[in-house]
């Protein structure tokens, strides 16, 4: 692997890790039928750091499978296109991700970023992402190229068909968006990760 993009998934790595657990500066924004949700905010950039957590009856390879291939969110949302622009190794690659905002007002925006699957050493599997610069996939003009800081998710299995997973994330959209808009895109993302489960649920496992 190119020693860059090593170096990227180490940091990242290490700060997903760092906001995996709950501490002081999160504040809890909902927690209703099994989904638990905490905020807080990035001084880098002013925007929320999301955290959702939950326990569900799903096998940990069905999850694992759908939460692994950006490809898959297409299953969920039509206005989603995703491709593998380069697979780096088993483990490793990097995604194209093109789609309708569910922000109101807010343009199609589009993504490029890194992806590792690791297992950690307390056995959690971690999915995690960053955007990255790519030169074979330029920005396209009149699309803004959104920012992903850092995302992650952390699943553990806690029987044969049920999982605990946590899902971190901050984003930043870019364009000309109010912060306070930008930071009610928690209760999008909790209502993505109610999505996720209710149609792998649907799914013959």
């Amino acid at each position: 692997m190119e020693q860059n993009y090593e170096e990227i998934l180490k940091q990242n790595r290490a700060k997903l890790i760092s906001l995996r657990d709950i501490s002081p500066q999160y504040i809890k924004q909902s927690d209703k039928d099994g989904f638990t949700q905490h905020t807080q905010i990035n001084p880098e950039n002013g925007l929320n750091i999301n955290r959702i957590e939950f326990n569900a009856n799903i096998n940990i390879d069905v999850f694992y499978a759908f939460v692994s291939d950006s490809t898959r969110t297409a299953e969920l949302d039509s206005t989603y296109q995703g491709k593998v622009l380069k697979q780096i190794n088993e483990n490793v690659a990097i995604f194209y991700a093109y789609g309708k905002s569910p922000i109101f007002l807010l343009d199609a925006r589009d993504l490029v970023f890194l992806r590792e699957n690791i297992i950690l050493e307390d056995g959690t599997i971690l999915v995690q992402n960053k955007s990255i610069e790519y030169p074979d996939c330029p920005p396209i003009k009149g699309i803004e190229r959104a920012d992903m800081l850092f995302q992650g998710w952390f699943i553990k299995k806690t029987g044969p068909n049920s999982i605990n997973a946590i899902n971190i994330g901050n984003m930043d959209p870019k364009g000309y968006i109010p912060k306070a808009i930008l930071n009610q895109g928690h209760k999008i993302q909790l209502k993505r990760a109610q999505q996720i489960i209710a149609y792998l649920s649907g799914l013959k496992q």
